[in-house]
């Protein structure tokens, strides 16, 4: 019995039963709906994308529990350590694993080493709204403990970013301290349980010990029912800040302004957080560019152009030439073209793999895109777009249509 249970480990049949992982997910909307061939394709991607990937550890196909499906892969493979060179040929052997919860067509996402191909995001994943993650994670009742602000500014001359922390912010942060600004992630505490969430990418996570898949498949419902589900108004902390609305709301009424590359954004995902690398051909060969071809790339995209146009497509300017165009959909506002001389041949890559091996590697300009680091203001002061979603600052329109406004300015 004992042999049988160690072989059927190692099969792969029982292994996922040691997953033990924290209670952190990032949720997405099913544009449609996935089937085994489809999942089957993706897993095949993902190791695909690891030429030295072991057999698996466990592979589980749309596993049913309840009314939610399951799938998991977990494998080994070798890349070379961070600290290292190519040709140093030094291998490091990694563990990753993958894990997909399909629940009222909604998607959550938990996975350590392994990335998911940009196509399968494309072609199925779409974004939840922040409106909805507040409603979701912020709701009446919730102390707020932690918030990042970002400020509703493309001027190089005012505070980008703050963060508060306290046992309780509303009894420390007044509207005047919070005018202007949009939250980008925040920790609220509700009863018992602590919460913490960035609203732009979907990613919400509960604080709690390490559990196993089918304790996250729970997870997982549970919040995807209060993303569908939930209909009152978030916590009143968040009246204080600049709120998310549909960008349909606006059509016709508002029109972009100016644009900005979020280069603070860049700078940590290079630099502090070491999520990407920047790389260009040279001589035929891929190379990644030292720290001072990265400034100069970064300072070229560190200023405020200029939007104009009609219609949904408007072109960005650089002075009195077009460099680029964005187009307003229903949804989202797309980053259609960006062209600058030293920025155009630069590409993107995830430092999860080595120099080259990137199956996903873009260009600058449809990183910019997919990523959303970028702003937008508009003709009405009121609103900007941050992080792919559109925010009106309520206190900055009481404040304008109050009778002493034209004199503060």
């Amino acid at each position: 019995m004992t042999w049988r249970t160690s072989a059927r480990k190692r099969d792969g049949g029982w292994m996922i039963d040691s997953l033990r992982v924290a209670k952190t997910a990032n949720f997405h909307i099913l544009k449609r709906q996935m089937s085994n061939a489809a999942l089957d394709d993706l897993f095949r991607q993902v190791r695909a994308s690891q030429p030295s990937a072991s057999q698996n550890i466990f592979y589980h196909r749309r596993v049913q529990a309840g009314r939610a499906r399951w799938s998991a892969i977990s494998f080994l493979y070798d890349r070379s350590p961070s600290f290292l060179t190519e040709d140093a040929g030094i291998r490091e052997r990694i563990c990753g694993f993958i894990l997909l919860i399909e629940y009222r067509d909604h998607l959550a996402i938990l996975k350590s080493k392994l990335d998911l191909p940009a196509g399968f995001f494309t072609r199925y994943l779409g974004r939840v709204s922040a409106e909805r993650v507040d409603r979701a994670v912020a709701r009446q009742g919730a102390v707020f403990e932690k918030i990042r602000l970002r400020n509703m500014s493309v001027s190089k001359h005012v505070m980008r970013s703050k963060t508060f922390e306290a046992d309780d912010l509303q009894n420390v942060v007044g509207p005047a301290g919070a005018n202007r600004y949009v939250p980008q992630a925040y920790a609220v505490r509700s009863g018992t349980d602590h919460y913490s969430t960035t609203p732009s990418t979907g990613r919400i996570g509960q604080r709690s010990d390490r559990v196993d898949h089918l304790a996250l498949v729970e997870y997982a419902k549970s919040v995807i029912d209060e993303l569908v589900g939930g209909r009152a108004a978030p916590a009143s902390f968040l009246r204080t800040l600049a709120r998310a609305i549909d960008l349909a709301s606006i059509g016709g009424t508002a029109r972009p302004t100016s644009f900005a590359v979020d280069v603070a954004g860049f700078v940590d995902a290079i630099h502090v957080d070491r999520e990407i690398r920047l790389v260009h051909e040279d001589s035929g060969r891929l190379t990644q560019l030292s720290k001072h071809e990265i400034d100069a790339a970064l300072n070229e995209l560190d200023r405020a152009f200029r939007v104009s146009g009609d219609g949904k497509r408007m072109d960005i300017f650089d002075g009195a030439d077009s460099v680029g165009a964005i187009a307003i959909n229903q949804a989202r506002v797309a980053l259609r073209d960006l062209q600058l001389p030293i920025t155009a041949g630069i590409e993107v890559e995830s430092t999860e793999y080595a120099l080259g091996h990137d199956p996903n590697r873009i260009s600058l300009r449809r990183y910019i895109d997919r990523e959303d680091k970028f702003i937008l203001l508009f003709d009405a002061l009121s609103l900007a777009y941050i992080d792919g979603t559109l925010f009106r600052d309520e206190g900055f329109v009481r404040w304008w249509r109050s009778p002493v406004a034209p004199f503060a300015l």
